[in-house]
This record gives C-alpha cells, structure tokens and sequence, in this order.
C-alpha cells in the first residue's frame, strides 16, 4: 500500500506520471474513477499518497462518512500525459459512468462528466465558447463585471474563491 491506496503492483512513481484510480464507497457501492499526477501541483502542497478525488460530491461523502469507509485503489501506472488522459477517458467510458445505476436507481458514479471529451451528464457536448469559459474559470483569467476587470483566485489552502480588482494573473493557457 501507498498511503491509503491499494495496488498489487510494487512500483517506484519517479518510474511513472501518474495513476487511473477507482474509489469505492463501501457502505453504498459507488464509485468514481478519475487520475492523479505523482508530481506535485504547484499550486497546492498535498502529497499524492494523501490524494482522495477532485469530485465534490466524493469528496463531500468522504468527509461525511470517513475515509475508512472508501476503498482507493490504482487501476493503472502511466509513463506519459497522453496515457494518462487517454485510460481516464477508456475507463469512464468502458464502466458507462454517466448511466450506469446501482440496483436501487441512483447513480453507480459519483462522475459527473468525462473531462476531456466533454460529456456532461446527459451525454451533450460543450460548445468552444463554454470550453473556454470553463479554462479561464481555472486559471485566473479576469471575468467581466460590467466595465471593470475581476479577477478570481481560489486559495488552496482554505478552498475559498478571491476576487480581486487590482492583481493581474500570469496567464499560463490551458
């Protein structure tokens, strides 16, 4: 084991970039799938072997109900970027993430949308506008508010959304 996540292979992750992981909840049967880089994000300082999901709604459950109630498990080792986006998306697409359910009818993902395709929940596709709309949200490129520049920055200590009027972000792209 790393940390909380499971894997029955040994490896090194200097060896790799990244892991397609399967979260579980135990207590209902649901389950998300989703990737993590080994490296570092700049812009926070959590480890990975701490990560537990970028989806709200998981991340909401597991504080909830705890973390030894959820089985992190790695589904793929991945050398490159591209291996890594490409067996996030043929895995959430193989499962049927956005309508598969459990016996009971709700929802067998906490998955909400397949990232780099652009699958929102009932299957339509993102215009280019709204795709670009979504990347500036991400990165601190300003928002109009009637004539005045605002700028947004998400403190990832506190998870709290800052908007600014004076600072200009670097723009790194997307």
């Amino acid at each position: 084991m790393y940390g909380h996540w499971i894997t029955k292979i040994e490896f090194n992750p200097d060896d790799y970039i990244g892991f397609v992981y399967l979260v579980i909840n135990v207590l209902t049967d649901q389950k998300y799938i989703g990737k993590k880089n080994f490296r570092v994000n700049t812009r926070t300082t959590e480890r990975w072997e701490e990560y537990t999901s970028s989806s709200k709604y998981l991340t909401k459950d597991i504080l909830k109900l705890g973390k030894e109630n959820f089985r992190f498990e790695i589904l793929f080792l991945c050398k490159t970027k591209e291996e890594l986006d490409n067996l996030e998306i043929e895995e959430q697409k193989r499962r049927n993430i956005l309508r598969s359910l459990l016996p009971n009818g709700t929802r067998e993902y906490y998955n909400r949308y397949i990232h780099k395709v652009g699958l929102s929940t009932n299957g339509a596709k993102f215009s280019e506008d709204v795709k670009e709309k979504m990347r500036k949200t991400h990165t601190g490129v300003p928002h109009n508010s009637k004539d005045k520049k605002v700028y947004q920055f998400k403190d990832t200590n506190t998870g709290i959304v800052q908007k600014d009027k004076k600072r200009i972000p670097k723009y790194s792209g997307c």
